[in-house]
């Protein structure tokens, strides 16, 4: 690790067989926290590489269990986290808004290390179950249209990183790991990213995965989502080609909030702002839901339409669909 770590110091970028292989070392080897911290906060300020990121991403995959079934639409949705925005869990309430739209969701996620609340602590604090292996996952699909994936469950590597990630309290090489590492087969993904200079490099990185379209998104304001308080940056892949372009609250039909509009708390907090939206309650947190929600349906082709879109989330929410789909998920119950 040391080779690594040595050349990274000296400005060095790795090549993607050099991260691979320091990738292995951190999974395989018994490594000293200082030196893992070291690792991390030594690429972060020379800016991870597209190379570095799929060099991580292949050594790790290959440690995931193997999943033998295919989806001609499976749609995740997640963000880097590390914008220090406070928000309220929103990419979790968006893959309940969209699985109850008919979109099949795998939602990759873990506890929180940047933020008070990451999307497993909401899941347990509404009494949601995730799931830890392809089976469960295969099941929830079956019966839900939607199941939530945790992370150390299929990486056990990210436990013993946790600590170290959390004692630094900054944005590392995982926080744009998570995003990359479903083992889910995903086709889809709508990816939020903390800045704007992850956009290309994130949407190169899900062009080399394979997926059939991806949109990542940098929000108005710092988000790792849609944002309500102006432009929203996006690159989108479509079958291999990256475009540029960007979109705003007006085009989906809502009006704009401040920041300080839609942020949250903890677990707790934010578990009791994504029940009171599935129950009716207007407010910009809920259009925050809405657009970013609008944004998947029109990812997966399901609304080629903005307006469309985001009146078909609110006809979600509107009608108790999307609130039926989390007693169903609640009645599930944690294993």
């Amino acid at each position: 690790m040391k080779f690594f770590l040595n050349a990274i110091l000296e400005g060095k970028s790795l090549t993607q067989a050099e991260a691979y292989n320091a990738a292995k070392r951190l999974i395989e080897a018994e490594i000293a926290p200082e030196q893992i911290a070291g690792l991390l906060v030594a690429l972060r300020m020379k800016d991870e590489t597209t190379e570095e990121l799929l060099g991580f991403m292949q050594a790790f995959r290959e440690t995931a269990p193997v999943f033998t079934d295919s989806f001609p639409l499976l749609m995740d949705v997640c963000g880097t986290g590390g914008d220090h925005s406070g928000t309220f869990n929103v990419s979790t309430g968006v893959a309940i808004v969209l699985a109850s739209c008919g979109v099949p969701v795998a939602k990759h996620g873990n506890r929180g290390v940047s933020s008070q609340s990451g999307s497993t602590d909401v899941l347990e604090t509404l009494q949601i179950q995730s799931d830890h292996h392809p089976e469960a996952v295969r099941q929830a699909l079956k019966h839900l249209n939607i199941s939530f994936l945790f992370a150390p469950s299929f990486y056990p590597v990210f436990a013993k990183i946790a600590p170290i990630r959390k004692r630094l309290g900054v944005y590392t090489l995982f926080n744009a790991l998570g995003p990359i590492l479903n083992p889910a087969p995903i086709t889809h993904q709508l990816m939020g990213v903390y800045d704007a200079k992850l956009l290309k490099k994130m949407g190169e990185v899900l062009k080399a995965k394979g997926l059939k379209r991806a949109f990542v998104v940098h929000g108005a304001d710092g988000l790792d989502e849609v944002s309500l308080s102006g432009l929203t940056e996006v690159v989108s892949l479509d079958q291999g080609k990256l475009t540029h372009f960007s979109v705003s609250p007006e085009e989906f039909g809502l009006k704009r909030a401040s920041l300080s509009e839609v942020q949250g708390g903890n677990a707790q907090q934010n578990a009791a702002i994504l029940e009171s939206i599935f129950k009716g309650v207007k407010s910009p947190k809920r259009d925050l839901i809405v657009l970013n929600a609008a944004m998947g349906l029109n990812l997966s082709g399901h609304e080629k339409h903005y307006l469309q879109a985001a009146q078909r989330a609110e006809q979600a929410l509107d009608s108790g669909a999307t609130l039926a789909l989390l007693t169903q998920l609640q009645k599930r119950g944690i294993l």
